[in-house]
């Protein structure tokens, strides 16, 4: 009789532990699955779906210089926040300089990311409004970033071009904001010390540009000027420039 109930009470017992295990087990794997989850939710400039669209309408060689500034934005998530804006600003300044009317046959045409990237060709405010999503795109804060007008021409190949935007990235103290300047492959940040005047741009020429000018902008504001409709047409005069 003894041996009945030591042989009930050790299955009872092992029935309990194993029921306990269980909910145990449940308990941790939802816990370290949303750990997972977190850990892994990198931040991303496009989504897949645009990545097919960016390829039929620019070509291949277009998607590896999505693919590779994707990768860039990617790395820079725990970086620090020189390096995320030195970052960027030697990325994008590797795209080549176009005039507005010879690109897109307009006077003043503020593309959007995904075009500048696509035919690899901009101006200079093509070049800040990338530089300036991206940065936002990588955690740093919209509201100490300032697109500026400055009132010195663009020079590029013995030409002059009266309209020339940058940036500007105010620091803690918000005294002398950091410039970031459009220049093929060479232009470095530097600190503002009155080295030329200059206005803030408060409107945009483009509707789809209005969310920058709105109060307590956020990163996902600027996501629907980062995709790419499927209803598009083919283009196929696209070379990458790495």
């Amino acid at each position: 009789m003894f041996y009945k109930v030591f042989i009930l009470s050790f299955v009872l017992s092992s029935l309990s532990h194993a029921l306990w295990t269980e909910k145990e087990a449940l308990y941790y794997k939802n816990k370290y699955l949303k750990e997972e989850v977190k850990k892994e939710q990198k931040i991303s400039f496009v989504s897949q779906e645009t990545m097919n669209n960016f390829t039929k309408k620019y070509g291949k060689d277009a998607l590896r210089r999505l693919k590779y500034i994707n990768k860039k934005i990617e790395s820079l998530q725990n970086a620090s926040t020189l390096k995320k804006i030195v970052t960027i600003n030697n990325l994008i300044n590797r795209i080549h300089f176009i005039s507005d009317i010879k690109h897109w046959n307009k006077e003043n045409y503020w593309a959007t990311p995904l075009e500048t990237i696509g035919t690899n060709y901009g101006d200079t405010e093509d070049i800040s409004l990338l530089k300036y999503v991206l940065m936002v795109k990588v955690g740093l804060n919209p509201n100490d970033i300032q697109l500026i007008k400055k009132d010195v021409p663009f020079k590029r190949n013995h030409k002059k071009y009266s309209e020339n935007l940058s940036l500007f990235y105010f620091t803690k103290n918000h005294i002398n904001p950091l410039v970031i300047d459009y220049d093929f492959r060479g232009k470095k940040i530097y600190k503002y010390k009155d080295q030329f005047k200059f206005k803030y741009v408060k409107t945009s020429p483009n509707k789809h540009w209005d969310v920058l000018f709105k109060k307590n902008l956020h990163s996902t504001d600027l996501d629907k000027i980062s995709k790419l409709e499927s209803n598009i047409n083919l283009k196929d005069d696209v070379h990458i420039f790495y």
